[in-house]
């Protein structure tokens, strides 16, 4: 699946400019996630087809708009979490040499 729909995005290339600028093929894996966890979304948990015309829209929405979403969020996480850390530190335990 992945192999077909990364030389559907690639096809593209060619002629959709904004897919262009966003197209990465590292996130690829991500992309597949996305459309996993879309079709499992549409078919509600039941076993079923999705058409392929609607798997490509998903794979090229995903470049255009979830992964800078995803990615922004990531950042945000990492963000908190060196915050916790941060927190976590006990300034008044330091000492500093001043000679």
């Amino acid at each position: 699946m992945k192999k077909i729909i990364q030389d559907y995005l690639e096809s593209q290339l060619a002629f959709d400019s904004a897919l262009r600028d966003k197209y990465d093929v590292k996130k690829m894996d991500k992309c597949i996630e996305y459309i996993t966890s879309q079709a499992r979304e549409e078919l509600g948990g039941k076993n079923g087809a999705i058409p392929d015309e609607k798997v490509f829209h998903w794979a090229r929405e995903y470049f255009l708009d979830v992964a800078d979403k995803q990615e922004a969020k990531a950042i945000v996480n990492k963000m908190k979490d060196a915050k916790k850390k941060l927190k976590k530190v006990d300034f008044s335990q330091l000492e500093f040499d001043w000679d």
